[in-house]
């Protein structure tokens, strides 16, 4: 609802956001079209990139509401690299993809103008950002304890987003972006379901202490796997991007991030009480707070445009990210954020 393209009076389908997400922003700052979606089956163009995510996607082979795994969406480049490039050069093919046999659905390939060179799958930056629903789920439906978190899911999902780095490097990739997930336990989701009236529950800036300590072992755990990851492939360069300190650090001095110290904690696209979290996902006729920009939460478990940017910005400026790959990342790659608050 916030962004609209100067080009072009559409606004951004099938985002979980009043706005832009943070790949977008990348998309943007590096002067590249949005990705399209991976299941957009009608003239699709990947001349510039896939988006291969799938909304409720779990990193762990558990996933209650999708089959979109991320070992599932690894396949998904796979068959993209191979399938679709042996149908190159000829006039017109038919591109059938699946996670299982038979197919589920088809492409129409003509000439191959849409698609990348085929150097593409070596030099690109491939971003992993997945695991933030291993433990909604598990705490929302499952009702897994805080400790069966940190002691099951935590490793699996580690695990999952380690081998997927393996068999897209298996396959020609060499570039990674990986993150961890936000500060769980700061979301207004999590704030309005396992809230108590234990203050000793809680941390100085009110977020959940204990699933906050489930986030940071996630995180933990994953930096030293993407670090013996560097020893075992010796070709990759894999960075580490620290969503849980952007986030924490975002609520910890909202001003700095250009958001209002009211608007940390509260969900805007709600239905009142005390986090403002909506009783189900937001639509057009769920109320909305006057000004989403200084606003952290869209609707309690993802985030608005504004703080997307935010951790887009702080990415691309070598914050929070190891190891950062040029000192002056912008002037080397013609960075460019002018179209960020547009």
């Amino acid at each position: 609802m916030e962004f609209e393209s100067s080009k072009a009076a559409t606004k951004l389908p099938f985002r979980a956001s009043n706005g832009r997400l943070v790949i977008d922003f990348i998309a943007q700052a590096f002067r590249a079209p949005f990705l399209a979606p991976y299941f957009q089956n009608v003239l699709p163009d990947y001349t510039n990139g896939v988006n291969f995510a799938f909304s409720s996607s779990t990193a762990r082979n558990t996933s209650i509401s999708v089959p979109f795994y991320l070992y599932r969406q690894v396949n998904h480049y796979i068959y993209l690299k191979g399938n679709i490039y042996n149908a190159r050069g000829k006039t017109r093919n038919s591109v059938c993809f699946s996670t299982s046999s038979p197919p589920f659905f088809c492409l129409i390939i003509t000439g191959g103008a849409s698609l990348p060179p085929f150097s593409i799958f070596s030099t690109a930056l491939h971003w992993i950002s997945i695991g933030i629903n291993d433990f909604y789920q598990n705490y929302m439906v499952n009702n897994l304890s805080v400790s069966d978190v940190k002691n099951k899911v935590v490793p699996d999902a580690v695990h999952a987003v380690s081998e997927a780095v393996q068999r897209l490097y298996g396959f020609g990739a060499r570039t990674f972006m990986v993150m961890n997930i936000p500060a769980v336990g700061c979301l207004p989701a999590f704030l309005s379901k396992f809230g108590t009236a234990n203050p000793g529950d809680y941390d100085s800036l009110g977020c959940l202490k204990n699933h906050n300590d489930a986030a940071k072992a996630y995180a933990t755990q994953l930096r030293v796997a993407l670090s013996n990851l560097r020893l075992t492939l010796p070709q990759a360069f894999i960075m580490y991007g620290d969503y849980y300190q952007v986030h924490l650090d975002a609520v910890t001095n909202p001003t700095q991030y250009g958001l209002h110290p009211n608007g940390t904690l509260t969900a805007c696209c709600g239905g009142g009480g005390k986090y403002n979290v909506p009783v189900s996902p937001c639509i057009s006729s769920t109320p909305v707070c006057e000004d989403p920009q200084a606003y952290i939460s869209w609707d309690g478990l993802h985030f608005c445009e504004s703080f997307n940017r935010a951790v887009a910005l702080t990415f691309l400026h070598g914050d929070y990210v190891e190891p950062w790959p040029n000192s002056n990342l912008t002037a080397a790659c013609s960075l460019d954020f002018s179209k960020f608050y547009s």
